[in-house]
C-alpha cells in the first residue's frame, strides 16, 4: 500500500528519487528510462510513497 516503507539501497537512489521530484515540478510530463535494476521501480515507489506521507500528514495536521 502507499503508506509502506521503500528501503533505498544507497543514498544515491534517493539522490536520484530526488531529482526525478525536481524534473517532475517544472515539466508536464516525464519517463523513466534505464537498464534492467538500475532502480527505476524503487525511485518512483519512493517518492510515491514520500508524497503521500506528507500529504497525508499534512491533512491530519501533522507537521513531520
Amino acid at each position: 500500500g502507499p503508506a509502506e516503507t521503500i528501503k533505498t539501497k544507497t543514498t544515491k537512489d534517493l539522490a536520484k528519487a530526488l531529482a526525478f521530484y525536481e524534473t517532475f515540478e517544472v515539466r508536464l510530463g516525464l519517463m523513466l528510462v534505464g537498464e534492467t535494476e538500475t532502480c527505476q521501480t524503487t525511485c518512483l515507489r519512493a517518492l510515491s510513497n514520500g508524497l503521500y506521507n506528507i500529504h497525508k500528514g499534512a491533512s491530519e495536521g501533522k507537521s513531520e
